[in-house]
């Protein structure tokens, strides 16, 4: 698929089958992200899984109660170390 195919085919889901996600793709998933690029290739995050029920619900509530994340079943959440990007960019990396 060309990339501005990919872009024009992309969507907001807001309803969710409650299938569970194969452990294939979920892996293709998080090898993508772990390697797209970062600022100074810092990769300054980690991915957590939420696949609990009570952990998605919990992470629906931390997003103002946006019930439907909760519905998943599976959410991924990118969670930021400035101090990582401190090291390489000083002030400007805890910004980042």
């Amino acid at each position: 698929m060309e990339f501005f195919d990919v872009l024009k085919s992309r969507h907001s889901i807001r309803a969710f089958a409650p299938t569970p996600l194969e452990h294939e793709k979920l892996q293709a998933i998080l090898n993508a992200a772990n390697g797209a690029p970062s600022a100074g290739n810092l990769q300054s995050y980690e991915i957590c899984l939420a696949q609990r029920p009570s952990q998605t619900r919990a992470v629906a509530a931390a997003t103002f109660d946006q019930r439907f994340v909760g519905q998943a079943p599976i959410v991924l959440v990118f969670c930021s170390h400035p101090a990582r990007a401190v090291k390489k960019y000083g002030d400007r990396g805890a910004q980042l």
